[in-house]
């Protein structure tokens, strides 16, 4: 059970309230495209992926707006009432411990799998899908909604949310997916097949999860653990193409990628990428691999194809997930090729399950300070704390709408310079993707690098100085060692 009392909502002609929604969400530029509007029963909308690359819903012919129905608004991760704090409260009130950062949390954890090929099949350490894994083993979930690749998709999505049942599909959904999804199909599905299942998905998804099961009674019997993931920012399909493309795989030859490929000997961030390709006339799909760092795109930071939602986002931790996992980016740990996993816990059975799993040798655990867990992400934080105070700030002199948030809107104490970085982050983002639907009218990749060339130059200056902006590129293609 999911811990948080259903509470449904009347039914008033039937009808459900929506025009708020996508008037402020959707127009606004706000929506994730999670699906939990259109997870709702009966919801009169639809989630539809548009030319952008990012799924937004739309109304379902015939549909009108009940101003005296349900608010569909109370679903949604940026406009809801809840926040992250008022919901973990009724998750997890006997969690014992508590931080800004990281929400309500048990313990912290960094660790992997012991079986190397497992680990090395995984994206970090292996230790999600191992938890996920071992929940169907002892029978504690029936099924798991995890993000696994597909074929044939109608709208020629890479990746979908779709329901594991056994251990070798949960591998098939072991991979990272800097690609975008929603879950409204998958919660129809669960719904017409009552059972216990696992849920997997970033911060603001998870969230979603519990607001729309807080007012479903289906979807709250039937979601018995959600495990979260750390979430720098989420991307558009142009990412997966953008990166592609550079290896000599045109968009509409891409069939399929793996955006976390371990590179022996190097360290565990500088990973590579495999992308399969699709040509006419040749049977099976042909790969084609490269390093991540001999790539545009490759700079987390510069935010390229990221959701306006993102850059309003303030949860790091995952902090309404029962268990969070993500890459151990610090220094003891990001030297080992192989992988190694954070974990927050929060759910007392899932600590119970890690630590029976340590005894037993399947994984290797230690105990580490919540403050390394901060520092490991701590160019997240600082761009969704002090980050997002400026954007809000910068945001209200506008005049128009904006979700609510836990920080306040500030731009005293921060340096112009910074500032000036953080609204270059959100133009880049913005600008992306009109710059990459161009570059594929124009017909080649090269143009979406040449589109974007004054903001991301400006954005570097700013961030690191006028020497290391321009001596960057150089620098990068001197340190790559080692094969793709």
């Amino acid at each position: 059970m999911s811990r948080l009392n259903p509470t449904p909502e009347p039914t008033a002609r039937g009808g459900y309230r929506f025009a708020p929604l996508l008037e402020r969400v959707v127009d606004g530029g706000f929506c994730i495209g999670c699906g939990a509007c259109a997870a709702v029963p009966a919801a009169p909308l639809v989630m539809r992926l548009q030319a952008d690359g990012l799924y937004r819903p739309e109304i379902r012919p015939g549909r009108l707006d009940d101003e005296n129905g349900p608010d569909l608004g109370q679903v949604c991760p940026f406009y809801a009432d809840d926040n992250e704090d008022t919901l973990a409260q009724s998750l997890y009130p006997d969690a014992p411990q508590h931080s800004d950062a990281l929400g309500y949390f048990r313990r912290c954890y960094a660790g992997w799998v012991t079986d190397p090929q497992r680990r090395a099949h995984s994206s970090s350490g292996g230790l999600a899908s191992w938890v996920l894994e071992a929940l169907l083993a002892d029978h504690q979930v029936d099924g798991v909604i995890h993000v696994t690749a597909v074929e044939d998709d109608p709208e020629a999505a890479l990746f979908r949310y779709q329901i594991g049942r056994r251990a070798e599909q949960i591998g098939h959904g072991a991979k990272t997916r800097y690609y975008p999804v929603e879950f409204s199909q998958v919660m129809g599905f669960v719904r017409d097949h009552p059972g216990r299942y696992a849920f997997v998905g970033v911060p603001c998804f998870v969230k979603a999860l519990r607001l729309l099961a807080k007012r479903d009674p289906a979807i709250d019997q039937a979601i018995t653990y959600t495990i979260g993931l750390f979430c720098g920012h989420m991307k558009s399909t142009a990412y997966a193409q953008y990166l592609a493309w550079q290896v000599g795989v045109p968009p509409a030859a891409l069939a399929g990628i793996d955006f976390r490929r371990k590179r022996d000997g190097l360290p565990a961030n500088r990973y590579g990428i495999t992308v399969q390709a699709r040509w006419p006339g040749h049977g099976k799909p042909q790969a084609r691999t490269a390093a991540m760092d001999e790539l545009d795109g490759g700079d987390w930071g510069v935010g390229l194809f990221k959701p306006r939602a993102c850059d309003f986002c303030d949860d790091v931790a995952g902090e309404t997930a029962d268990l969070v996992c993500g890459d151990a980016w610090l220094p003891e740990y990001v030297g080992d090729s192989r992988g190694t996993n954070l974990v927050i816990v929060r759910h007392p059975a899932l600590e119970r399950l890690l630590i029976d799993g340590c005894k037993r040798g399947a994984i290797a655990l230690e105990g580490i300070a919540p403050e390394r867990v901060i520092a490991s992400q701590a160019a997240s934080y600082r761009h969704r704390g002090e980050g997002l105070q400026v954007r809000l700030a910068q945001w209200d002199r506008t005049g128009r709408w904006r979700p609510r948030k836990r920080v306040m809107p500030q731009l005293t104490g921060v340096s112009r310079r910074q500032r000036w970085v953080y609204a270059l982050r959100m133009i880049i983002a913005e600008r992306s993707h009109a710059a990459y639907a161009r570059a594929r009218r124009l017909g080649h990749h090269r143009w979406f690098r040449l589109l974007m060339i004054p903001w991301v130059l400006g954005y570097r200056v700013g961030h690191r100085g006028v020497l290391r902006a321009l001596l960057g590129p150089l620098w990068r293609r001197l340190r790559r060692r080692g094969p793709a």
